[in-house]
C-alpha cells in the first residue's frame, strides 16, 4: 500500500509541475526602436525640416560579419 501511495503522489507531483512549467518559451521581435536625434550642419546648426536617411545595423560581432538586423 505504501508503494502505491508513493507512486500516486509522485505521479500527481509530476503532473502538477508539468502543468505549472511552460513547455515552450515564446519570444517576440521588437516592432521598432524608439530613436530621437538632432541632425546638424557642419557648423553645428540644427537642420530643421530636412529629410535624411538613417541606417542602423545591429551586429553580433565588431567586424559586422554577422548582421542580425539591418
Amino acid at each position: 500500500m505504501y508503494r502505491s501511495f508513493v507512486g500516486h503522489v509522485s505521479l500527481a507531483l509530476v503532473l502538477l509541475l508539468s502543468a505549472l512549467l511552460p513547455s515552450e518559451i515564446y519570444t517576440q521581435a521588437p516592432q521598432g526602436i524608439n530613436y530621437q536625434a538632432v541632425v546638424r550642419s557642419a557648423d553645428g546648426e540644427p537642420l530643421a525640416d530636412t529629410t535624411f536617411l538613417l541606417i542602423i545595423t545591429i551586429a553580433q560581432d565588431v567586424n559586422l560579419n554577422t548582421q542580425d538586423y539591418v
